[in-house]
């Protein structure tokens, strides 16, 4: 298993990347949208029993799961970036120096 976020080219991993950022934004589109379609439907036809929150609160819960891992990821992802930049800069220095 990987250690590092890097992969052999010096690139940062592909989780990075601003995909899964916008993956998680589709998420969030579709959940809205199918999540206010259920709730007209709910209210609509049957207004004295509400079920339309159960879809939220799981469909919600999934997501909330998902905004952490991409940005808990993505604040990883950054620090090793640069970190893996910095350590970068300062190879060229120390073996010009030999």
């Amino acid at each position: 298993m990987r250690t590092t976020l890097e992969t052999s080219s010096g690139n940062c991993d592909v989780h990075c990347k601003p995909c899964s950022l916008h993956g998680f934004y589709i998420h969030l589109c579709v959940y809205l949208m199918v999540n206010a379609g259920l709730l007209a439907i709910n209210l609509a036809h049957s207004a004295e029993t509400l079920w339309g929150h159960w879809p939220l609160k799981w469909w919600g819960l999934a997501l909330l799961i998902h905004g952490a891992v991409v940005f808990l990821r993505r604040r990883g992802c950054r620090t090793a970036c640069r970190q893996s930049k910095a350590d970068g800069a300062n190879e060229p220095e120390s073996s010009n120096q030999s």
